[in-house]
């Protein structure tokens, strides 16, 4: 009993030289020595692996969220460069992924982002055209590199006489 009325006045006041002056307390080591690998208190390496899926849902409220369509290609940027960082940071091999971008953004950078919302936008709105793409059978006429829509497609996307670009109706 008297050995735990001890620990717990220990726990509770600290050490004795904490309620001395500053100049009777100990020396600090300047190095601190080594600890060993057996110690428990060292932190082994983890590894976490984790799979995120964004549905098209959580992507159209962070569409509708800005007002601004620069605002809004901003923030996909900046998007890109933290899942750059990400991969980066936690890549097996560094070596293996480039370092993400610093500074202001670039104009390359929000033109993927403006391509990317793009995308996303149309193939929602034309999902059969997109279907198509893949499926060549359905709409001969076009192709990736730079063709006209055929008879095929929708009355409203024939009247406008678009042409796919790069994977983008132009």
């Amino acid at each position: 009993m008297p050995d735990s009325c001890t620990k717990a006045q220990l726990w509770l006041r600290g050490p004795e030289f904490l309620w001395q002056d500053d100049n009777s307390w100990p020396e600090r080591p300047g190095v601190l020595p080594p600890l060993p690998e057996s110690d428990p208190e060292i932190k082994r390496e983890s590894k976490v692996n984790a799979a995120v899926s964004v549905s098209q849902e959580e992507l159209y409220k962070l569409l509708n969220y800005y007002s601004s369509w620069y605002k809004l290609l901003k923030a996909l940027t900046l998007l890109s460069r933290f899942k750059q960082f990400i991969r980066w940071k936690f890549a097996p091999g560094k070596g293996a992924v480039e370092p993400p971008e610093t500074g202001n953004l670039t104009v390359a950078e929000l033109q993927q982002a403006r391509n990317d919302v793009l995308k996303l936008v149309q193939a929602e709105s034309f999902p059969d055209i997109k279907r198509g793409m893949k499926n060549y059978d359905a709409f001969p006429n076009f192709s990736k590199t730079g063709s006209s829509v055929g008879n095929q497609a929708p009355s409203s996307l024939r009247k406008l006489r678009p042409i796919l670009v790069k994977g983008i109706y132009e």
